[in-house]
């Protein structure tokens, strides 16, 4: 996520100007842009060269000669958590290819290995420290934007295996087990994530450390965190390596404690807390998250009565954001389109004909329980239900939400840009969809100058000014 072309060593080194600009690095450059798939690999291998030759440059202008700039970074060095150096030595280490004398971070072999590529080590802090800057940069532009809330963070679910943290607090990780979601009308044959999962006891044990650090980090520039799996602050579906969603169990976690951790930390940095309590989550689970003072998460293809029919704007919650769909679920136009019924009849995620044709089926009545509720919000639509979105018909259906008293609106990108289809498919293997590859249509510049979408923002703004939401200050979750 590194903007390199900002960082101030890459300003003011001729010579990689002139690498930056010659046809070689532009010919690649150019080619991992137009790619319609994100090769993450192409470009990894593209910046990391890159950011040596930064670090480089770095270590000659400002650490051999001590400038203001060079003590900063020593200072960031210093003063760093051992989180961070574990992280670093893990970047400089291949995980995958390890011997067992580096399967633990504080093994005699890993401590000598510190010592022995020092250097390597305090390239990967460069990097981070770069991404300290960047990110408090950000913080800065959205306050001087005034931009109350600043940045809106996603705390995911799960560690994965292969990663830094599954490496760093491995003593505190569930073993044998990844994790999921039982099977539901979504996904008939459950979710395995392929993700780790802390040990609740061992959790508790070491005084939530992990989960502290973790809300910290995340916390630390912008002003609303989204708990990604909310229910996983009560318990998490645990799955045997190697089995299916339809194989596992349910563990409980101490979850007073895990959201008195959560709001002791929400306060501490003034950041807004959004539950994720989508799918299996109980009226319970609703009612305690709601007691602890997280804003639920309230999707419009979700609110629906016991017959069908999409609720009404005033009847969603206050204490929520609200939002049509999410990263999980189809587009606004993919839903209309039933585009995502198509997807997962390609990659076999119906078990059955049958259940392919149940969708298709229940998808037609979805459709038009909608329309009748934005016509029954007085949105001046025609009564026959034209077969694509339109810009104009996603404009209605987000003034829809924004007549909702929940406190958070929420306007995901794909949605904005007519994009068909979704970011993310759960549950699906790499080979059957390219889940969080895919580009966006348009350019970033090109839409942000956008007649059409300038509209759409001032609907948006007029119709929460209307509902009198207040926007000035940042509430925290023990806030009521």
């Amino acid at each position: 996520y590194l903007n390199v072309e900002q960082v101030a060593e890459f300003r003011s080194s001729s010579k990689l100007q002139r690498m930056f600009r010659g046809k070689k690095f532009q010919t690649t450059l150019q080619r991992l842009r137009s790619t319609r798939l994100v090769d993450y690999e192409g470009v990894t291998n593209l910046k990391m060269s890159v950011l040596e030759d930064l670090f480089r440059v770095f270590k000659r202008q400002h650490l051999q000669s001590s400038t203001s700039r060079g003590r900063a970074f020593l200072r960031f060095v210093r003063h760093r958590p051992d989180y961070l150096a574990r992280f670093c030595t893990f970047q400089a280490l291949v995980w995958r290819q390890w011997p067992s004398d580096y399967h633990g971070p504080t093994l005699p072999a890993v401590v000598l290995f510190q010592q022995d590529h020092a250097d390597r080590i305090q390239y990967f802090f460069y990097v981070q420290w770069l991404c300290e800057l960047q990110l408090t940069r950000l913080d800065q532009v959205a306050k001087k934007a005034s931009l109350c809330l600043g940045l809106y963070h996603d705390l995911p679910v799960g560690i994965h295996p292969d990663g830094a943290d599954a490496w760093g607090f491995q003593d505190q990780l569930a073993k044998d087990v990844t994790i999921g979601a039982p099977p539901d009308t979504f996904n008939l044959q459950g979710q395995n994530w392929g993700l780790l999962t802390i040990n609740p006891r061992v959790l508790r044990q070491h005084g939530y450390d992990f989960f502290r650090q973790t809300l910290r980090q995340n916390m630390k520039h912008g002003g609303v965190l989204r708990i990604d799996h909310a229910l996983g602050l009560f318990r998490m579906f645990c799955i045997p390596f190697g089995q299916s969603g339809r194989d596992g169990l349910y563990v409980k976690t101490a979850v007073d404690e895990m959201l008195a951790v959560l709001a002791l930390e929400s306060v501490r940095h003034k950041v807004m807390v959004v539950g994720e309590d989508l799918g299996t989550v109980t009226p319970a689970i609703q009612c305690k998250l709601e007691g602890a003072g997280l804003l639920s998460y309230r999707l419009l293809f979700f609110e629906r009565e016991r017959g069908g029919a999409f609720r009404l704007p005033s009847q969603f919650p206050k204490q929520a954001l609200v939002s049509a769909t999410t990263h999980d679920l189809p587009t606004l136009k993919g839903y209309w389109a039933g585009r995502d019924i198509e997807i997962k009849e390609q990659a076999r995620l119906y078990p059955q004909p049958e259940d392919r044709d149940r969708d298709m089926k229940t998808r037609v009545e979805d459709r038009r329980q909608l329309w009748a509720a934005l016509r029954q919000e007085g949105l001046c639509l025609p009564a026959w239900m034209p077969a694509t979105l339109s810009f104009e018909m996603m404009t209605k259906i987000y003034q829809f939400l924004a007549r909702t008293p929940s406190q958070l609106l929420m306007v995901p990108l794909e949605d904005l840009l007519s994009e068909l289809d979704t970011p993310n498919l759960p549950g699906a293997a790499d080979s059957a969809y390219p889940s969080w590859c895919l580009r966006l249509n348009r350019d970033l510049m090109a839409w942000l100058k956008d007649p059409a979408i300038w509209g759409f923002t001032q609907m948006v703004c007029n119709e929460r000014r209307r509902r009198c939401i207040p926007v000035s200050t940042r509430p925290t979750i023990s806030e009521k």
